[in-house]
């Protein structure tokens, strides 16, 4: 083999030497979070009233995604429609799949599904969860006795 056609992937020499020397154990647990991005990305703050959560999903169409709300768990589903090719073409180099994709994230508190409001714009979800009047923080006053 020509050594300049040949790339060297440290993480994957890790991963061999994981196998060779840790052969029973699970590889998930082995794999730092850099390692294995999951997709999509996502941003996700908090006020009293909501929380918001934003996810990176350039080229879908809004039909092409799913989101569910349940308690406090929120899920981002969907698949990107799939490029065709004309007959004489054959592709060079593929990396973007079409391939589905589900990602299910734990919010700080219980949100209301029913008054959850999603946008999409430029290849950016924004959803918009807010806590239930009953489940937000409430001041108490304080009486002298």
């Amino acid at each position: 083999m020509n050594l300049l056609q040949h790339r060297w992937d440290p993480w994957g020499e890790l991963e061999r030497m994981r196998t060779s020397l840790y052969p029973r154990t699970d590889s998930r647990w082995w794999s730092a979070p850099f390692m294995e991005a999951e997709y999509p990305a996502v941003n996700l703050w908090q006020s009293e009233e909501a929380a918001v959560l934003t996810a990176e999903l350039p080229g879908f169409a809004p039909d092409d995604l799913d989101v569910t709300v349940k308690g406090d768990r929120v899920t981002l589903s969907g698949r990107r429609s799939d490029e065709s090719l004309e007959e004489d073409q054959t592709y060079v180099r593929r990396e973007r799949m079409a391939e589905p994709f589900s990602r299910t994230v734990q919010l700080p508190f219980e949100v209301d599904p029913a008054s959850t409001e999603a946008t999409y714009s430029k290849g950016m979800l924004t959803l918009t969860m807010h806590r239930p009047k009953e489940h937000r923080p409430k001041k108490i006053t304080i009486k002298a006795g």
